[in-house]
């Protein structure tokens, strides 16, 4: 262990992985430290969605998570034992991104993947490590860390608090984490079960008061079960698996043959956020930032694109190609997204949970006889996968987005489409990922070369041919344009045509003048 580094990340979980990931892709040195003795054994969450498996083929990881992961095709409705109806997850849009599916696949193994990259870098976790505390030094910090009953002080220009819902940076820092806490008490289990309920899809058992769902996992006859317990077990101190497993069966209306139960938990949840994501050089990610119910599969992953959305920031400062400012659009970017991110789970939780009538009569027959219904029409399965998959999460308010182009605007991510180049078909996402020698990429169509030179952007010309114009039709472009990449895959800058000096303008708010 150096004694100085330019970045320290505090936790080892599923979020300081990612951003030591994404740090390691930008040639940036860094210490990442976790107490825990090495990647959890437990498989937490469970769902990855379609924008995290786009950040993970940036990688070159998605074939590999693709290769040990449950693809769901649904959700079945059970009540009083009986399956009522299924909801199909089939062709959500294969237009939209090439990983348009529900995919299982644990936090455990998002963490030992993201591990084994680093060390195939040559990069290591320092496990048994702890933070203990933290002084400003200048514009860094002095970093109190606790191994083997030692104490050693590093120096960092940046610190990363990845370190979860209990965050000891976040407490230390004094940075306000408001919210509330559920009143339900909340259960959570790996698990095996004798009963013949679906295989490859989501299963949801309803009830008068509460509400069991389980997810398929790798193995036979293994599932993820989470749910909530009645209220007489809100404030009992000792709750059994028994206890759960005999209640479990109760609401499901049929005896689900519990056996083999890896892990099991029963806790409260919370709903809360920072008032900033950052304080300086000081910066909050994943649970550290935010914490929310898990309806909806969204938490796992907001924290890996926290890291997305910081990392490549942090990279161009450190390498002195942006200018300091630029960090504050973490927070610009990614607070807005943590507030609607709890107001809709929020809602969502209250609709499955609670037990007014109304609750009571959509959780047990409305939802169950309308959502196949409804995902059935092409236009609302659509709608309901772009909210579910985080793909169209956006930056449009961004002080790094300027201009428009057809139907794209500048702040979205930089939709999926495969173009023709050289006679070959080509997904966009890998011409953007095997062009990435630079930190930025600018893409122009049917255009003159634009006239400049900046060595932080590289210049990519889409081939002009009849499939590739139709296609960039097809997904909003006009017939020319000029359009700026940030490395997360979102639209910095977006024009009809290249205006030189409108164009630096813009850059120069966050980049340095060329010398």
């Amino acid at each position: 262990m150096q004694t100085s580094y330019p970045v320290v990340i505090c936790g080892a979980g599923p979020t300081g992985l990612m951003m030591a990931a994404q740090l390691l892709r930008f040639n940036i040195d860094f210490l990442i430290v976790d107490k825990k003795a090495a990647p959890t054994n437990e498989s937490r969450a469970v769902v990855v969605q379609a924008k995290s498996m786009e950040i993970y083929e940036q990688l070159n990881l998605s074939d590999e998570i693709l290769s040990d992961a449950i693809k769901t095709d649904g959700l079945c409705f059970w009540r009083n034992g009986r399956k009522i109806s299924h909801a199909s997850f089939k062709n959500f849009g294969s237009d939209i991104t090439q990983f348009d599916f529900l995919l299982i696949y644990e936090q455990s193994k998002n963490e030992l993947l993201l591990y084994n990259y680093l060390r195939k870098n040559q990069q290591e976790v320092e496990w048994n490590t702890e933070f203990i505390a933290y002084r400003k030094e200048g514009e860094g910090f002095i970093v109190s860390l606790k191994k083997e009953n030692n104490t050693v002080e590093i120096e960092a220009q940046y610190l990363i608090a990845c370190d979860g819902g209990n965050s000891a940076l976040r407490m230390q820092a004094l940075m306000p984490f408001t919210g509330g806490t559920y009143e339900h008490v909340f259960y959570v289990a790996d698990t095996h079960i004798h009963a013949n309920i679906c295989r490859s899809s989501l299963n949801f058992f309803v009830a008068r008061d509460t509400f069991n769902l389980f997810f398929p996992m790798l193995g036979e006859k293994r599932y993820r079960a989470i749910g909530i317990l009645p209220k007489e077990y809100y404030h009992k101190k000792e709750i059994t698996y028994q206890d759960v497993s005999q209640q479990v069966d109760k609401d499901a209306g049929m005896d689900l043959g519990f056996y083999e139960t890896q892990w099991y938990s029963t806790y409260k949840l919370h709903h809360k956020k920072v008032k900033a994501f950052n304080i300086g050089n000081l910066f909050f990610c994943g649970d550290a930032a935010h914490v929310h119910s898990p309806a909806g599969g969204q938490g796992m992953n907001t924290g890996l694109q926290d890291a997305y959305n910081l990392a490549w920031k942090l990279a161009m400062v450190i390498q002195q190609k942006a200018k300091p400012n630029l960090l504050s659009t973490y927070h610009e970017e990614r607070n807005p997204v943590a507030e609607n991110l709890l107001r809709t789970t929020d809602r969502l939780f209250s609709l499955m949970s609670q037990d007014q009538w109304f609750n009571a009569l959509m959780r047990q027959y409305i939802a169950p006889t309308v959502a196949p219904v409804l995902l059935r029409i092409k236009a609302l399965r659509r709608r309901f996968f772009l909210l579910a998959s985080q793909v169209e999460i956006n930056y449009l308010d961004s002080s790094l987005a300027k201009g428009k182009c057809g139907k794209l605007k500048a702040g979205m991510r930089f939709p999926y489409f495969n173009l023709l180049v050289a006679g070959k078909s080509i997904s966009v996402f890998h011409l953007i990922r095997d062009n990435s020698l630079l930190p930025l990429l600018l893409f122009y169509f049917n255009i003159s070369r634009p006239n400049f030179n900046h060595p932080s952007i590289l210049e990519v010309e889409i081939e002009h041919n009849n499939f590739n114009e139709q296609v960039l039709r097809k997904v909003g472009f006009t017939s020319c344009f000029v359009c700026l990449i940030r490395p997360d895959n979102y639209i910095a800058y977006l024009s009809e045509s290249f205006n030189d000096g409108d164009f630096q303008q813009f850059i120069k708010m966050f980049l340095y003048d060329v010398a």
